[in-house]
C-alpha cells in the first residue's frame, strides 16, 4: 500500500493488517489511542474514556497490565447489550468503538 492509498484508507483492519510485522507492539498502541482520541468526545461513558486514558498510559509504559485490564472489564458493558446515547451508537456503526481498539492494541 502506497502513501496514497493509505491516507484514502478509510478501514482501519485494513490499515492494521498493513503493519503488522513493520512496527512495534508500542506504535500500534499509540496507534489504537490516537484513533481513540479521534472520538474522545463522543464517549459519554466515563468509563469509556478512562479505558482511553488507561491505554494511553499503558501504552507509554505508565501503567500496568493489571490496570488496563480493570480499565477494560470496567468498560465492558454487563450483558453485552445496554442502550446506549445517540454519539456511541454513532461511533459504534461506523466501526470505531474507540477503548475497545485502543485496549485491544494495547493488549498486543
Amino acid at each position: 500500500m502506497n502513501e496514497r492509498k493509505w491516507l484514502a484508507c478509510k478501514k482501519p483492519a485494513t490499515m492494521l493488517a498493513q503493519l503488522q510485522g513493520k512496527v512495534s507492539a508500542r506504535k500500534l498502541r499509540l496507534l489504537g489511542v490516537a484513533r481513540s482520541r479521534s472520538v474522545y468526545h463522543l464517549l459519554s461513558d466515563k468509563r469509556s474514556r478512562k479505558a482511553v486514558e488507561v491505554a494511553e498510559r499503558f501504552a507509554e509504559g505508565k501503567a500496568t497490565q493489571k490496570q488496563l485490564r480493570a480499565a477494560e472489564e470496567s468498560a465492558a458493558v454487563p450483558g453485552g447489550r445496554a442502550k446506549r446515547p445517540a454519539s456511541e451508537q454513532q461511533i459504534s456503526r461506523r466501526g470505531c468503538r474507540a477503548g475497545r481498539i485502543a485496549l485491544s492494541l494495547s493488549l498486543v
